[in-house]
């Protein structure tokens, strides 16, 4: 709920990262020209498999937490798009690249968000690329590497970028696919493959598209160094193509986007120096190995960008052959290299790129313009010397405008950048609101592109830099998407860390040891990878307060929430009365108001009258820093460090003085002309407003008139007021509080009073993000609250006005760790949120309504009764109920349980344990039960209760965990047994949640139901998710108190062992056999997910999946095969009711699924082959009639990598020779009988033949083909290495095979093959013809503007007026954005449409 960003408030005073990331194909893989060469430190070289230990999940928690703070700085309210419950279905999932951090797939995924799903309502499937991380090179740092890619793609100037990649979702149950923790990462798939890929498999494109893809590669690299990092390994693959979604340039079908940020450098701002991790030869710098500095990594790029120009120019040709090097192991030449380096200083690689140019625009007879521009851009990116490397200079080349027009450019971009960095230092602080950016990324987030430097090349340097730290962490959304494992595996992580020294504040990648413990006490609270634990809760909560260093994050939290929880969750306070009081006053310094409410209890509990006396005058200290300081928010405002000056409010003289010096020359204006004179009714408000309303004393944009009005310091009010000329309604620049609502707000009773005879807005004004009347709370006495609300009504305050929505970005409440503040309510709406009975009955009695005014606003429908009952405030209901003109009916406590859980009123879980806790304290269950009962009693009173399906409630309540209110429940009469659809028992179970099991059995709920047939209790627990809990209590208590039979056998049911084994639930398998169970193993059942398909044994079911899961499971079984004394736990061979033995079924299984993940196939096929590892232990399936032995079946399955498992294995070696006859297989005539040695060569040659006699080729068919022949190779390798002819049907037949086989050259053969293959994509239709598309083109006119299609009488859409606002905030429109970005773009970039219209009276779409 809470992200941790904020400095410490009240505090006295005030090496880069490395990865292998790889989206596309090819990743860092090198296929000639280049082979990268990774660089990286704190590597221990080891290779290690992927298992579940601490090593192999160490970062996960960081990645996580890091990954949910990134997204939630983009969310702006909207949902998590990358933890939503719901994962992606994957499909057709198909291998197309290893890299050296990432596999990537290509796949078909359903549910992304799309607008496209969005609107229909259905599910989409759309092509993908998945990575996975490769757990095979697992060290210690990979999380973090893994991370930069995150952190890249997830800023938002990158992710909307229209030439940068995008990622789509994040896929956090990938551990069942590849059994490694990793998540996977989804991101937009490239149709047209990589750039490489593109030229190598088209006719040479026209020089128009290839200058294009060029200036879109430099688009995606100047973003990247505007905000602050660089890309480290630019190269052909590393650029992806997709369809060109603008029309603006014609003939111009592709867009090229940056990806792969493996090699990527962030952090490098300061005078540090830096390595650039990862890069490819021969297309890096000179300097790569040298540690240079911010600007100095970004001149690499720079040079690597001129390569690419060069190499796509030339179609993609290897730049070493066209250098003439063509040696073997070329690239692993040391001598090479330095030469290479030599070579590149002297620029004598930019005069052989010149020259080989040249040569290259003469023979295809290329215009000399065309000439003149891509060599202008080399000279700008291939020198030797960096300082003579400007990346800019290339864009404006390549953009397509001339030597002069360049020239001029880059110095009118330099001094607009040079005027804005002087308008931001003098950049009204506080200031906030819709601008540039806000529109734009607004746009991003609907699926639109956004280039925030417009299309104008070294426009906008200096971008916000992604994130370096900030922890997000969710317990009760991750316990949805992680398995147990997961969940555990953080949990040791944050027990690490918590336990870890802070070493230094570098090393912000990681959580620091409170906020660990923080999350800790988050997890024992809500049971995210350990039990629920009260005491341990408390234990780590207590470490989160002791935070070695004050830090204003989950350490405040901490101190705030120290008494109430302990007391309401019964643990004993472990601190004295003087620490406890210290933690209290505290909470109140910092906004937390429950805390008033702890200190009262503390000194009715103190049995020493003068400790009382002390402690009351410390709370009366802590109030006034509370109010005084804060503004009563708990933000230290107005704390000395953050004012400008320290304002003397007290002495008006010192104060005077202080405003002149501030003033300056300006002030004799502004005091306000005596009353009576001529320039006194002359006096008029300015339009933009006075001087004075200009002294800004903070950060936050507040004024003398809010510091006074919140202190209560009438005295100075009066005279700032009276003395100069200034607004009483003067709004601060964050939040648009005035003096009235600061008044108000800090309980400031006589400074109110006078600000509203003083013609003070009793509502504040516009846009103010509340009134007065929302902040009646902060008065000390019921008298006060009643005069206040009289005075503000009776001078036109609406009781109904609904609050604006604060950003917690902005205005920073740290006290509001729920958000609350972002929902927008009535006066009596936000007297509720802040439990004040006192306020609630004064607003009631002023004739606010209970049910409030309807506004068309998120969340604004919300009505104060509605709210309190969600947040369990009864005493606050009962007086709203009562207080109501007309019986109303709410909702009865279902609807109440669901309106709690559905978003629609708090942002938040109000009735999570965690949020009660804090919220209730001690009464926490009690008025729970108190609100449920009056919702109950209050519906059936007005005859209104909803009907609910029984036992529906009961079971949404188990499955949250929450006991308490399970217990509410049954204590109001929900039946325990509930209905055949919502049976609470079996929720219990699913679960695996004990407390609540036992709580239902204490009420007698039954074990068995009619509608159960032959599935018991059993076969529930060992269905249950794989985030549940591993203990087997539950089933213990099922066997034995219950007596439910541990395995009885069904026809085609599998058993509850059965599916405990595939599920991975091998504690409960274990519990199961001891209990007798094991018969069933050796069953056969049908498939329920597919009852159409022939019935499977376990062993056969696990075979076909190739999973993670999988492996785990055969490896159990495998286990308890091998344990002696045990005939009950032996496993039959059989896997399908055709007879097929297990080691046959690997055969079966199409060599495409293999799965290379963590060596997951070839685990399954070793434990396969321990278990039976003869021909003998298969039995009488040891040859199947119809295909023979598994290894001629592997054969005409071209299975290559079982055919070398079988090769491998001692025990069937010897089936090589074996003869079968093999009725109806290809290239084998009827009933002749052969040996896999034969067959292999007979289907390889015949396969060649087949392909050979086709026009194009797929390229899976040829892979087929490879495999037949490596397979063919393998055998006749075994045939000479044992001496043995191979049996055959005669001679004859022998010696024809040897020479077809013989006579074949097959790598030459395949290599034509290769050249015929099908493309793997559709080229779009490009035209080549005319000397126009050889000719530079005018990319000035590129935008990721689009017309908004709004014409009058059509509903305006939200996308539709973000579309008018971007284009008027980049036009010459006074009304909107900076002059700077409108000079720029009009100066320098042509719009195609600008002259469509506006909508300008709605006659015409924008």
């Amino acid at each position: 709920m809470t992200s941790y960003i904020y400095e410490s408030a009240f505090s006295s005073g005030s090496e880069s990262l490395s990865t292998g990331a790889a989206p596309s194909a090819d990743d860092s893989t090198s296929h000639t020209p280049g082979v990268p060469t990774p660089q990286r430190s704190n590597r221990d070289g080891s290779s290690l498999a992927f298992s579940k230990t601490p090593e192999a999940t160490q970062g996960l928690a960081s990645f996580i937490c890091h990954t949910a703070f990134l997204e939630s700085r983009l969310q702006r309210g909207d949902k998590s798009a990358f933890f939503a419950s719901k994962q992606a279905r994957v499909s057709n999932r198909t291998r197309i690249g290893n890299g050296v951090s990432f596999v990537v797939d290509r796949a078909e995924v359903e549910n992304i968000s799309t607008q496209e799903a969005e609107s229909s309502g259905k599910p989409t499937a759309k092509t993908v690329v998945i990575k996975t991380v490769r757990e095979d090179r697992h060290h210690k740092d990979q999380w973090a590497e893994v991370l930069v890619e995150i952190r890249a793609l997830l800023h938002e100037p990158i992710r909307y970028h229209p030439n940068i990649v995008r990622i789509l979702d994040i896929r956090w149950d990938a551990s069942i696919d590849t059994g490694s923790p990793f998540p996977n990462i989804i991101q937009e798939y490239a149709t047209y493959g990589t750039l490489e890929s593109l030229q190598k498999q088209s006719q040479p494109l026209p020089f128009s598209i290839k200058q294009k893809l060029c200036y879109d590669v430099g688009r995606g690299l100047s973003i990247v160094h505007a905000c602050g990092f660089v890309h480290g390994d630019l190269k052909h693959e590393n650029v992806l193509i997709f369809p060109n979604p603008y029309t603006e340039v014609p003939n111009q079908p592709f867009t090229a986007k940056l990806a792969d940020f493996g090699g990527t450098v962030m952090d490098m701002s300061g005078d540090g120096t830096h390595r650039i991790p990862m890069h490819t030869f021969p297309f890096e710098a000179p300097e790569i190995f040298d540690r240079l500095t911010e600007e100095g990594a970004k001149k690499t790029d720079a040079y690597s960008y001129g390569m690419l120009i060069w190499r796509c120019m030339i179609d993609c040709e290897d730049i070493l052959t066209v250098l003439g090097i063509s040696s073997p192991g070329r690239v692993s030449d040391s001598k090479l290299r330095n030469n290479m380096k030599l070579f590149k200083l002297s620029d004598g690689l930019l005069e052989a790129a010149l020259h080989n140019l040249a040569s290259y625009f003469f023979s295809h007879k290329l215009p000399g313009t065309s000439f003149t521009l891509v060599t202008s851009a080399l000279m700008f990116t291939l020198r030797g010397d960096p300082k003579q490397r400007a990346l800019d200079r290339a864009q404006v080349r390549l953009r397509g405008m001339g030597p002069v027009d360049t020239y001029h450019y880059v110095g009118v971009k330099d001094e607009a950048n040079q005027k804005t960095v002087e308008n931001n230092r003098h950049k009204t602080p506080g200031r906030h609101g819709m601008d540039l950016d806000s529109v734009g990324f607004a746009l991003g987030r609907l699926g639109n592109d956004y280039d925030a430097q417009n299309n104008l090349p070294g426009f906008r340097p200096d971008l916000p830099h992604p994130a370096r730290s900030g922890f997000l962490f969710e317990p009760l959304i991750l316990r949805k998407l992680l398995d147990r494992s997961q969940q555990e595996a953080m949990v040791r992580e944050f027990e690490l860390f918590a336990d870890s020294p802070v070493l230094n504040d570098d090393d912000d990648l990681k959580p620091k040891p409170w906020s660990a413990a923080y999350f800790l006490f988050q997890s024992y609270l809500c049971g995210f990878g350990v039990s629920y634990s009260a005491e341990k809760a408390c234990q780590w909560l207590r470490r989160a307060a002791e935070a070695q260093v004050e830090t204003a994050t989950t350490d405040y939290l901490a101190i705030a929430w120290f008494n109430r929880i302990h007391a309401a969750l019964g643990v004993p306070n472990p601190y004295d009365a003087e620490k406890q009081f210290d933690n209290v006053f505290w909470g109140v310094v910092r906004g937390h108001r429950h805390c008033y409410e702890d200190s009262d209890v503390l000194m009715k509990a103190s049995t020493s009258a003068g400790y009382s006396q002390t402690w009351i005058r410390k709370m009366e200290d802590a109030d006034f820093l509370f109010r005084s300081l804060t503004s009563a928010t708990g933000m230290p405002f107005f704390a000395s460090r953050k004012l400008t000056r320290q304002w003397n409010l007290d002495d008006l003289a010192v104060l005077d003085s202080q405003i002149k010096e501030e003033l300056g020359q300006a002030y004799d204006d502004c005091l306000r002309p005596a009353p009576g004179t001529d320039d006194d009714e002359a006096d008029a408000r300015p339009n933009d407003g006075y001087r004075f309303d200009k002294i800004f004393i903070n950060h936050m944009g507040h004024g003398l008139l809010h510091l006074a009005a919140s202190s209560g310091n009438l005295g100075a009010i009066k005279h700032l007021v009276q003395k100069y000329l200034c607004d009483i309604n003067n709004k601060n620049q964050s939040h648009s509080d005035t003096a009235l609502i600061c008044a108000c707000r800090c309980g400031r009773f006589s400074t109110t009073m006078w600000l509203l005879e003083s013609g003070a807005d009793p509502n504040g004004g516009s846009f103010c993000e509340e009134s007065p009347l929302h902040c009646i709370s902060g008065f000390s006495s019921e008298a006060e609250m009643d005069a206040v609300v009289a005075k503000l009504v009776a001078a036109g305050g609406d009781l109904e006005k609904h609050s604006e929505a604060s950003r917690k970005d902005i205005r920073g409440i740290f006290a509001d760790w729920e958000d609350s503040f972002s929902m927008t309510l009535t006066p009596l709406g936000r007297a509720v949120l802040r439990n004040s009975l006192p306020a609630v009955r004064v607003l009631l009695k002023h004739g606010a309504s209970p049910m409030g005014k309807k506004v068309d606003r998120n969340r604004a429908n919300i009505s104060a009764m509605e709210l309190a009952a969600v947040l369990t405030l009864p005493d606050i209901l009962e007086d709203l109920i009562q207080k109501a003109e007309e019986v109303v009916f709410l909702f009865d406590e279902c609807s109440m349980l669901d309106a709690a859980r559905s978003d629609k009123i708090t942002p938040y879980d109000p009735l999570s344990l965690h949020s009660r806790l804090v919220r209730c304290g001690v009464d926490y269950k009690t008025a729970l039960k108190r609100t449920l009962r009056l919702l109950r009693d209050s519906s059936q009173m007005q005859g209104k209760a909803e009907e609910h399906p029984v036992g529906e409630h009961l079971c949404k309540e188990i499955a949250l965990g929450n006991r308490d209110i399970v217990e509410a429940l049954l204590g109001l009469g929900h039946p325990v047994e509930g209905s055949p659809e919502w049976r609470p028992i079996r929720e219990a179970i699913k679960t695996n949640n004990t407390e609540i099991f036992q709580l239902l059995v204490e009420w007698g709920s039954p074990i068995s139901f009619p509608e159960d047939g032959s599935k018991s209790l059993l076969h529930v627990f060992a269905e249950r998710a794989p985030h549940t809990p591993r203990d087997v209590t539950i089933a213990e208590h099922l066997i034995d108190v219950f007596a439910i039979a541990v395995d009885p056998i069904v026809e085609s049911q599998p058993s509850a062992l059965l599916i405990a084994v595939q599920h991975g639930f091998h504690e409960l398998a274990d519990l199961l056999l001891s209990r007798g169970a094991g018969a069933s193993l050796n069953t056969l059942h049908v498939i329920p997910s597919n009852p159409s398909t022939d019935s499977v044994s376990l062993l056969g079911l696990l075979v076909r999946s190739q999973t993670s899961f999988s492996v785990r499971a055969i490896r159990y079984l495998a286990d308890i095969h091998k344990r002696p004394n045990s005939p009950h736990t032996k496993l039959a061979p059989l896997a399908t009711a055709g007879e097929f033995s297990i080691v046959h079924a690997l055969a079966m299984v199409p060599p495409t699924d293999w799965n290379s993940h963590g060596q997951i196939s070839a685990s399954i096929v070793q434990l396969v082959l321990d278990m039976f590892p003869t021909p003998t232990s298969l039995g009488s399936m040891a040859e199947h009639p119809i295909v023979g032995t598994p290894l001629t079946l592997a054969v005409l399955t071209a299975h290559a990598e079982l055919v070398s498992a079988l090769l491998a294995s001692p025990g069937y070696r010897g089936d090589w020779n074996k003869v079968a006859k093999l009725e109806g297989a290809p290239a084998v005539a009827a009933g002749v009988a052969m040996a896999p040695v034969g067959l292999s060569q007979r289907l390889a040659v015949a396969t060649l033949l087949q392909l050979e006699g086709m026009g194009s080729v797929a390229r899976e068919k040829v892979a087929e083909l490879r495999r037949r022949v490596e397979i063919a190779r393998a055998l006749i390798a075994l045939e000479a290495a044992l001496g043995t002819e191979a049996a055959a049907v005669s001679p004859t037949e022998q010696e024809n095979l040897r020479e077809v086989w013989g006579g074949v050259d097959f790598e030459a053969r395949i290599q034509g093959l290769e050249g015929r293959l099908v493309s793997d994509f559709v080229m779009p239709e490009i035209r080549r013809d005319g000397e126009e598309v050889n000719l530079p083109v005018d990319l000035s006119v590129l935008t990721d503007e689009k017309p908004s299609n709004w014409t009058e009488g059509c509903e305006m859409t939200s996308e539709m007026s973000l579309r008018i606002f971007l284009k008027h905030f980049r036009k010459d429109n006074q009304m909107f954005g900076d002059g700077i970005v409108k000079a720029m773009s009009k100066l320098f970039n042509k719009r195609s449409y600008d002259s469509d219209g506006e909508g300008e009276g709605g006659k015409k779409g924008s």
